[in-house]
C-alpha cells in the first residue's frame, strides 16, 4: 500500500486540517512541512523544513533516507516580512530591529545532527540572527529555486513578553510569597550573582522563599496581548560535589499546567499558577531518586530560574488538535496555518528571572525529611544537615 508521511518535529498522518483541505501528493510528487516557531526574545529563530513524500514501500524506512526528508542545499529560498495593521490596511514594514530599511530577511541554510529516532538525523534547518519584533504580523514565503516559484507560505502575529505582578510590598504578605518579583525598569532589582554579600531582613522579599509549608505560593502576571497560552517552569540549578573532588551543574525542573485566556486581546491580571511549596520539595526528592548517585559527597542550591512562556493561537491550536489521541478512535484532523503545505508557523516569548534563594529556605531543603537522603548544604554551615526537621 501507498503511505505518507508529513514530516515536522513529530510525524503527522495526512490528512483533513482544521483549515485547510490537504490533498495527498501522488507518488513522486512533493510537499513541503513546516515547524517554525519564532521567539523574539531569542538571539536566533531557526526554521525547520522538509519534504512531504509518498512512497510504495515503508514509510518509516524511507523517512530515515536524508534524501527522501530533506531539500537539496540551495534548493528553496526562505524569506520573512513584516507587516503592520495601518488604520484598517496591512502595510509591509520593517523586519529588523536596528535596520530600518531592512523589509526582508533571507535566511541561512544549514545541516544540523539531531537525536535519533524514526527520521534521518541530518535535518537541514533555516536560520538568522536579525533581531525580530515583538509587534505586527510576519510572514513566510518558501521559494522552489532556481525558477524562484512560491512553493508554500504563512503568516503569525507576534506577543510582546510577560510582565509578572507584584504589590509594591517589601515585607509580608504577597511580597514573600512570589517566587520572583520582576519589577521593570528598577535597577535595584537583583539577578542570581548581584545579591548583597550581607543580605539583611529588609532584603528577603528579593529572595525566593520555599519554606512555609502553611501558605500556598501564588504567581501572578499581566497578560501580552494576543498571547492565546502560558506556562510556568521553574527550575532548580545546584552543584553536585562528587568524592574524587570533582563537581557538576544540574537541574530539577518543576513543570505546571498551561493556562489558556478567552479573549487575547485583553490585557488583565491572572492569578493562575498556584501551589504549596511541599509540591516543590516532593518533586525534587523524586527526581533526585531517579538519579541519585553513590559517589556525591553534598549538594549545594544554586539558584532558581523562573520561565513565564507565552504562545500565540496558532502555536496552541497547533499542540492542542495535533495532541496524540487517547482514545481508540485514531480518526482525527490535523491542524496546520501553512499554505501549500503542512505544519506551523507561529510566536512565544519566554521571561526569565534567576534569584537565589533565602537562607532558611536553603536549610529546609536541606534538613527536610523529603529531601534530607540528598545530602544538601546548609546555609550557614556549608555542610549537609545532620539533623532532620519538618
Amino acid at each position: 500500500m501507498t503511505k505518507s508521511l508529513a514530516l515536522l518535529s513529530i510525524a503527522l498522518i495526512l490528512g483533513t486540517s482544521c483549515n485547510n483541505d490537504l490533498n495527498i501528493v501522488m507518488p513522486g510528487g512533493e510537499m513541503c512541512s513546516v515547524y517554525g516557531v519564532l521567539k523574539p526574545t531569542d538571539t536566533i529563530q531557526k526554521i525547520r523544513i522538509n519534504k512531504v513524500f509518498v512512497t510504495k514501500g515503508d514509510a518509516k524506512e524511507a523517512a530515515k533516507i536524508t534524501s527522501m526528508v530533506n531539500y537539496n542545499q540551495g534548493e528553496l529560498k526562505v524569506v520573512l516580512e513584516r507587516f503592520i495593521d495601518k488604520n484598517g490596511v496591512y502595510t509591509q514594514t520593517t523586519t529588523t530591529i536596528g535596520n530600518a530599511t531592512k523589509k526582508q530577511i533571507i535566511l541561512n541554510e544549514s545541516v544540523v545532527t539531531t537525536a535519533g529516532g524514526t527520521f534521518s538525523n541530518q535535518q537541514r534547518i533555516w536560520t538568522t540572527n536579525d533581531k525580530i519584533f515583538k509587534t505586527g504580523d510576519y510572514k513566510i514565503s518558501i521559494y522552489k529555486m532556481p525558477k524562484d516559484s512560491l512553493l508554500a507560505y504563512a503568516s503569525t502575529t507576534m506577543i510582546d513578553s510577560i510582565f509578572t505582578y507584584y504589590n509594591g510590598t517589601s515585607s509580608g504578605g504577597i511580597g514573600y510569597q512570589m517566587p520572583f518579583i520582576y519589577i521593570p525598569n528598577n535597577p535595584s532589582y537583583p539577578e542570581h550573582g548581584f545579591y548583597p554579600a550581607q543580605p539583611t531582613s529588609s532584603d528577603r522579599y528579593k529572595y525566593t522563599d520555599f519554606s512555609n509549608f502553611d501558605s500556598d505560593v501564588q504567581i501572578n502576571f499581566v497578560t501580552s496581548k494576543n498571547a492565546k497560552a502560558y506556562d510556568l517552569n521553574l527550575r532548580l540549578h545546584y552543584i553536585d560535589n562528587y568524592t574524587d573532588g570533582t563537581s557538576a551543574i544540574h537541574f530539577i525542573d518543576l513543570d505546571f499546567d498551561y493556562i489558556n485566556v478567552e479573549d487575547p486581546s485583553k490585557i488583565e491580571l491572572i492569578k493562575g499558577f498556584n501551589f504549596n511549596p511541599f509540591r516543590f520539595f516532593s518533586n525534587l526528592a523524586s527526581k533526585l531518586s531517579q538519579t541519585n548517585s553513590s559517589n556525591v559527597k553534598n549538594r549545594k542550591v544554586d539558584y532558581i530560574e523562573t520561565n513565564l512562556m507565552a504562545c500565540n493561537n496558532d502555536l496552541y491550536m497547533y499542540f492542542l488538535v495535533n495532541t496524540p489521541s487517547s482514545t481508540i478512535a485514531q480518526d482525527k484532523p490535523i491542524y496546520t496555518n501553512i499554505t501549500n503545505g503542512v505544519g506551523v508557523f507561529a510566536c512565544q516569548t519566554t521571561s526569565t528571572t534567576r534569584k537565589d534563594l533565602w537562607g532558611s529556605f536553603i536549610d529546609k531543603i536541606a534538613c527536610h525529611a523529603i529531601t534530607f537522603p540528598y545530602k544538601f548544604c546548609n546555609f550557614s554551615t556549608g555542610t549537609p544537615a545532620i539533623t532532620i526537621c519538618n
